[in-house]
């Protein structure tokens, strides 16, 4: 067992004071001040990544409603499906997406579909009524 005396040392156990206090989460100011510097890049580093990452799942939803909206308009109604669902998939808010999903569900016979995303469209811009 060590023994020191004067130094914040902790008789019964021999440990010092100052990693004992670490132990139970308190820090120097110093220390303090270096960890909320290292929490604070942190979050600045996923605040700058997510916001890049949205503004490329905007891109790409853009993207994939051009595509349905060209290959509806060919009548190629089962690869306009696929890219107007894709749209949907990044922004399911996208009233454009789901009027398309809907012209084509309604091409394709599947009224029940085509009512849904019609629907949705309403849900999302009540004011979308002609």
């Amino acid at each position: 067992m060590r023994v020191r005396t004067g130094t914040g040392c902790n008789m019964a156990t021999g440990q010092d004071k100052g990693f004992t206090d670490k132990m139970r989460g308190i820090f120097l100011p110093r220390e303090r001040e270096q960890m909320i510097s290292q929490w604070k890049k942190c979050l600045s580093i996923l605040v700058v990544a997510l916001l890049v990452a949205a503004c490329g799942a905007d891109e790409q939803a853009a993207k994939y409603l051009q595509k349905g909206k060209a290959f509806y308009q060919e009548g190629n109604y089962d690869k306009a499906r696929i890219e107007l669902k894709n749209t949907l998939q990044i922004n399911p808010k996208s009233i454009e997406g789901h009027y398309y999903l809907g012209l084509t569900y309604e091409q394709q016979q599947n009224l029940q579909k085509a009512f849904s995303h019609f629907l949705a469209v309403l849900e999302l811009d009540p004011k979308s009524i002609p």
